[in-house]
């Protein structure tokens, strides 16, 4: 799970380098099942603890939504 991790890592700060805001379900694939989107939800949470990247969520049990620090961009 360790280099899947950093893969999703790598794989959601490529995606914020081209877009402002992503919402949280747009990084999962489908194909992935829950095991992708837990791993997913992981890897955010990493970001957010390298404080790479900020998460939005306007209410309880919103949407998530993922912003790139501007480091990366």
């Amino acid at each position: 799970v360790g280099s899947e991790m950093c893969i999703r890592d790598s794989y959601i700060l490529e995606l914020l380098v081209n877009e402002k805001y992503l919402d949280f379900f747009k990084i999962c694939l489908k194909e992935d099942g829950k095991i992708g989107i837990i791993v997913n939800f992981l890897a955010m949470l990493e970001l957010v603890k390298d404080s790479l990247i900020t998460l939005i969520q306007s209410e309880d049990f919103g949407q998530i939504h993922l912003s790139a620090k501007e480091e990366i961009h």
